[in-house]
């Protein structure tokens, strides 16, 4: 987002690995003291917090460019079975291929890394396949193949999500979350062009 300075607020950015919205807020320590939020997937919705849809990320596939799938737009999730896969955990269910784990595919992890550099590198080597947010999608390295997963599964929702009452609706902050999800929206798209 750059900078933005409004009087009055103060802005933390924070990732965290949590389910819940409250837990998160209680492990970083500012449970009652989260006025906005940008969350991913599906959180818990504390009675005095108002959520609404920022952006429906859809996910991709990050391949190396000399992948037998680099040249492709799409992919189906069941032509990626056999790839050696590069996740964040080896718990499948907690990582961004978790929508696609069930009995009748259990996905090949040949490398886990808890940080996108560390994932990216090894995609970049040719060592394995990732999945990456479309968030994310204009900041990979130009190097990397980027492909559309075609699955109604392939996305993850995020919310801006803000404590009723705090902050109005109408905020410029929360303005130019919703203005920063826009363009990011469509330099997913403007990538994926090229």
């Amino acid at each position: 987002m750059g900078e933005f300075t409004v009087t009055g607020l103060r802005v933390v950015r924070e990732a965290a690995r949590s389910g819940s919205f409250t837990r998160a807020a209680e492990r970083l320590g500012y449970t009652n003291r989260i006025d906005v939020a940008v969350l991913s997937g599906d959180p818990d919705r504390p009675g005095d917090t108002t959520f609404e849809p920022l952006l429906d990320d859809s996910l991709f596939l990050a391949v190396h460019p000399a992948h037998r799938l680099a040249t492709r737009a799409s992919v189906a999730v069941a032509e990626l079975r056999a790839e050696p896969w590069i996740t964040g955990s080896n718990d499948i269910g907690s990582t961004l291929l978790g929508a696609w784990s069930g009995p009748s595919w259990h996905p090949r992890i040949a490398h886990t890394a808890r940080d996108w550099i560390a994932k990216l590198g090894l995609v970049s080597a040719g060592l394995g396949v990732t999945i990456v947010p479309g968030l994310a999608v204009s900041a990979l390295p130009a190097r990397l193949s980027i492909i559309r997963i075609d699955d109604p599964q392939a996305h993850r929702p995020t919310h801006l999500a803000y404590r009723s009452g705090t902050i109005p609706p109408d905020h410029p902050f929360l303005e130019a979350l919703r203005d920063t999800a826009a363009t990011l929206a469509a330099d997913i798209r403007a990538r994926l062009r090229t």
